[in-house]
């Protein structure tokens, strides 16, 4: 599979962008969902929709978990023993987090193209 490092960024960007989104509202979500179930007439508890809310808390936190690293195609947040769902850098190969294309940040100033797209602000030239 011949995918390009941002486009792997990029998903990873997405589902943790799904995950804080999934995290923020599921207090009020429960909340809405237990007075909407109460006005309708159901009779769910909300035990119930909070055990859907962690369900997918957890699904989404395992999907960052099991994130391949772009250059040596191993788990980026985690290794045999630690798992590190904050690293900066893959757990394997040492590869930063957001790297465009393999190189370190500094190697990247000086062979890039000025009009790569790149997602962090750290991999932007420096001012000359």
């Amino acid at each position: 599979m011949n995918v390009s490092y941002l486009d792997q960024w990029k998903y990873l960007k997405k589902i943790e962008r799904l995950e804080l989104w999934l995290f923020c509202l599921s207090i009020p979500g429960v909340i809405v969902l237990s007075i909407l179930s109460k006005k309708i007439g159901l009779n769910i508890s909300s035990g119930i929709i909070v055990f859907f809310c962690v369900a997918a808390l957890f699904a989404t936190d395992l999907a960052v978990l099991r994130f391949k690293c772009p250059r040596c195609q191993e788990s980026f947040f985690r290794n045999r023993y630690v798992r590190n769902g904050f690293t900066k850098k893959c757990m394997h190969c040492s590869l930063p987090k957001w790297t465009p294309n393999g190189m370190s940040p500094e190697k990247y100033a000086e062979k890039s193209d000025p009009d790569d797209s790149v997602i962090g602000d750290q991999w932007k030239r420096p001012p000359k």
